[in-house]
């Protein structure tokens, strides 16, 4: 009868080894999770999708105020500015100083994710007030896999994945 106590008592887990077991389990998923879970091409779409609505507001609001807008892109992110806008007229010459607002009044900026970047930075692109691309041919933007075309008669953004 021994023999048979000493089978059943020296076969199978004791609960203390299997909480063991799940702890070392449960710090090597911790510990090697985000390395399997690569995010990276959707945070490439994403601020290419957002670079896209930049420019095309943008370029709305060159024919919207009559007045030429450039947007500037470089490794941090863009911004858009115009010359002096007055309800009937527009500063010919001088500086693009004044920052373009979005709808809420924000201005039209954004700044890139840490592991995304757009080439080739800087870029400059400049609307004239009937939303053509007016400092001539634009560079097909691109972020990974990711690019975005502007058309210098139309300034028409296509994104391409």
């Amino acid at each position: 009868m021994s023999e048979t106590l000493r089978r059943h008592t020296c076969c199978g887990f004791t609960l203390v080894e299997l909480v063991a077991v799940l702890v070392i389990v449960a710090i090597l998923a911790v510990a090697s999770g985000p390395a399997l879970f690569d995010d990276s091409p959707f945070e490439q779409r994403g601020y290419v999708d957002e670079m896209a609505a930049a420019i095309n507001a943008a370029q709305r609001t060159a024919i919207a105020t009559a007045c030429p807008v450039r947007i500037n892109i470089d490794a941090n992110g863009y911004s858009a500015v115009q010359r002096t806008a007055g309800p009937d007229s527009c500063n010919p010459v001088g500086a693009f100083t004044i920052p373009v607002l979005r709808m809420d009044g924000t201005p039209l900026s954004g700044g890139s994710p840490s592991t995304v970047g757009m080439a080739p930075a800087p870029t400059t692109i400049e609307f004239d007030a009937s939303g053509a691309v007016s400092n001539g041919p634009t560079p097909t933007l691109s972020s990974g896999t990711f690019s975005i075309s502007i058309a210098q008669r139309t300034g028409t953004v296509t994104v391409q994945p």
